[in-house]
């Protein structure tokens, strides 16, 4: 068991090491003696923490489970600081409960990557982090299936439904592209379906989502092992998931989520079954209490599992499933051993840590990973929009679609520089007449700073000083530091604190 606090950066440092001491103790199969991993937040879980007489962070600790459940137990054996290592975590577990243990890092690490287990005599095999292939197929697909049905796209209800689903899709999808095609249809969707028109523009369905050269591509991670089965369904789940890990961390962010998929599901997922069950878990009261970017993940994530087990009922019953990928509650622990909680019998019905969940759900769902789909410079630099003329007539319209580039600061701060000089000349060239001029020098100075007064001013009068850096003076007394912008006798000017 590791106490620690979120907050602790040496909890922080720790936490890899600990999560593959995790993994190793859930491998395929699991070494024996088995042994459960856990830990516990003390900035959440203070009294816990307390009872267990733990004075600092991290704190691992090592005993039966009866030991950690009960406060009045005898204290349990704690890994020393300088033993905290996973290698030499697992050995001191194997000298409590005599296991003879050998830990491997090379197993730990394929097995973050993936995990063959068993399952009705098959292999299943499971990603380590989101697919984004499959995500931007399952978006391709989901806008096709819309489109191709003129009875989806009826009447203002519906509208309303396409218009936050696209805003979704622009905001927080983890594929560049679909973002920027999602964006460049909500800035046509007011010509292409007026809000007053039961009925869009036959110029709607030609648009697409992820660029005009983007189609579906064959299924990776959601591949099933014979025709029908996964696939499509999969692919959406992860895009639904993904939506909501993306979701930007604000007010009322899971509640816009919310409404933004009930309408989806609702109006345009055409599996009546499916929408049916999944409407009836968003009325419920958990689902209405959504609020934040965290409740809607795990919302998301626990109606998902409640999904699998309801098809597990059914595929145990009929050969309706995928025999390869029988329906299970996700995470597996090889994925995330910390996600699940330690239980007194085998038989007794896992309970998950929400904590741990959300961190692994993020990590999984974000898309911030390495091999996003690119843009292609050529076929995706544009991308096609279909605008409608007052005429009804129709003409091509082309949306630059060009990748992020970071912002040059230097040449504007140049360009500012070079502004505020001119400026400066002019000023001085525009005084009344018979008032005399300043002359301003641009010379170099120690201390970075040009001063002026009692001991001279620069180019003008013995006593200014010189160095590596450069100052700017003028006028008698004048000086550029952090004060402010004047002219004439004793004034000062600072656009920044140094020159």
């Amino acid at each position: 068991m590791e106490y620690y606090a979120h907050w602790c950066p040496g909890c922080q440092a720790f936490a890899p090491t600990y999560e593959k001491v995790a993994a190793f103790f859930n491998l395929n199969p699991k070494p024996q003696p088995e042994v459960m991993v856990a830990r516990v937040d003390c900035a959440e879980e203070s009294k816990l923490c307390v009872a267990a007489s733990v004075r600092g962070y991290p704190t691992i600790k090592v005993g039966d489970p009866l030991s950690f459940k009960s406060a009045e137990a005898k204290p349990q054996p704690e890994v020393l600081a300088g033993a905290r290592t996973a290698d030499a975590i697992v050995a001191f577990v194997g000298k409590f409960n005599k296991g003879q243990y050998q830990y491997s890092e090379q197993k730990v690490k394929e097995a973050k990557k993936k995990v063959e287990t068993k399952a009705d005599g098959s292999n299943q095999t499971f990603a380590s982090e989101i697919d984004l292939v499959d995500v931007e197929s399952s978006t391709i697909l989901a806008f096709k299936y819309i489109y191709d049905s003129a009875e989806l796209l009826k009447g203002e209800e519906s509208r309303q439904a396409f218009v936050r689903f696209v805003d979704l899709v622009s905001r927080a999808h983890p594929v560049d592209r679909c973002r920027a095609g999602a964006r460049l249809l909500q800035g046509r969707i007011d010509t292409l379906w007026l809000p007053a028109n039961a009925l869009p523009q036959p110029a709607l369905r030609e648009q697409h989502i992820c660029g005009a050269s983007a189609q579906p591509q064959p299924w990776q991670s959601c591949k099933g092992s014979k025709e029908g089965t996964r696939g499509y369904t999969c692919g959406l789940w992860q895009a639904l998931h993904a939506l909501a890990a993306r979701s930007p961390d604000e007010q009322d962010a899971g509640l816009a989520w919310m409404q933004t998929i009930r309408g989806f599901v609702k109006h345009f997922f055409q599996c009546s079954d499916c929408a049916a069950h999944y409407l009836e878990m968003a009325a419920e009261e958990s689902a209405q209490a959504v609020r934040s970017r965290r409740e809607a993940v795990l919302w998301a994530w626990q109606a998902h599992n409640r999904v699998n087990k309801r098809l597990q009922q059914q595929e145990a019953s009929g050969d309706t499933g995928d025999p390869a990928f029988p329906k299970l509650q996700w995470p597996p622990t090889v994925l995330c051993a910390l996600c699940v909680l330690p239980t007194l019998s085998p038989d007794q019905e896992p309970a998950w840590n929400l904590d741990e969940v959300y961190r692994f759900l993020m990590r999984f769902y974000k898309g911030d990973v390495p091999g996003a789909l690119p843009v292609k410079k050529q076929e995706d630099e544009h991308l096609q929009l279909v605008a409608v003329s007052a005429a009804g007539g129709r003409k091509h319209l082309t949306g630059a679609f060009q990748p992020s580039k970071r912002h040059s600061w230097t040449l504007d701060l140049l360009l500012l520089a070079s502004l505020f000089l001119a400026f400066l000349a002019l000023r001085m060239w525009c005084l009344k007449p018979g008032q005399a001029r300043q002359h301003y020098t641009l010379r170099p100075s120690s201390a970075g700073k040009a001063s002026g007064g009692s001991g001279g001013r620069y180019g003008q009068q013995p006593g200014g000083v010189s160095g590596s850096a450069w100052g700017i003076a003028g006028g008698p007394g004048g000086k550029l530091g952090s004060g402010r912008l004047g002219w004439g006798p004793g004034a000062r000017m600072a656009a920044a604190k140094q020159y």
